[in-house]
């Protein structure tokens, strides 16, 4: 279907601007809640900068 792996750690975000596509690995790398935490408020900023 054409997608690319994009490598991140747990605390970092990934746009893809072609589809305004905004991902973060959250769950599937963090070790606690409190990691996760900031790989989503990062997320959640990307995505009302676009609104």
């Amino acid at each position: 279907m054409g997608g690319i792996h994009k490598q991140c750690t747990v605390d970092m975000i990934h746009y893809d601007e072609k589809n305004n596509l905004v991902t973060t690995s959250a769950y599937m790398l963090g070790p606690g809640i409190k990691d996760v935490a900031v790989g989503i408020e990062k997320l959640v900023d990307k995505i009302l900068s676009l609104i």
